[in-house]
């Protein structure tokens, strides 16, 4: 290439080569960030048990918490889940219920489990 001006010989033909960009094909190597989710609290898993039950003279006294057996005459056996401020949410196998407590008890709703090991 004779004849040319320097300023046009030096943009053909640049002493320093450029660096090529590296450029991800397309569809491939993208990244994308996916914002995070706010994690659900862990719930203790409640554990079923029988009803602890304590005799003092001719007084019986049984002991509910949360995972007492407990079987109702239309849902049948069921676990208590939750006891507070006079409700008792108890979970049966199909359906999951609220009462009052204790007044579920006195009214025959619902009554403590009580089967024999054979």
């Amino acid at each position: 290439p004779r004849g040319l001006p320097s300023k046009l010989l030096k943009s053909a033909f640049p002493e320093v080569k450029k660096e090529k960009k590296a450029e991800p094909h397309k569809g491939k190597e993208r990244t994308y960030k996916v914002p995070e989710a706010a994690k659900p609290e862990k719930k203790e898993k409640i554990v079923p048990h029988r009803a602890k039950e304590t005799h003092r003279g001719n007084t019986r006294f049984i002991s509910l918490g949360e995972g007492t057996l407990v079987i109702s005459p239309l849902y049948g056996e069921g676990i208590i889940m939750e006891i507070s401020n006079g409700r008792m949410i108890v979970k049966f196998t199909e359906v999951e219920k609220e009462y009052t407590y204790p007044a579920a008890f006195a009214a025959g709703e619902i009554e403590v489990l009580e089967k024999e090991d054979k």
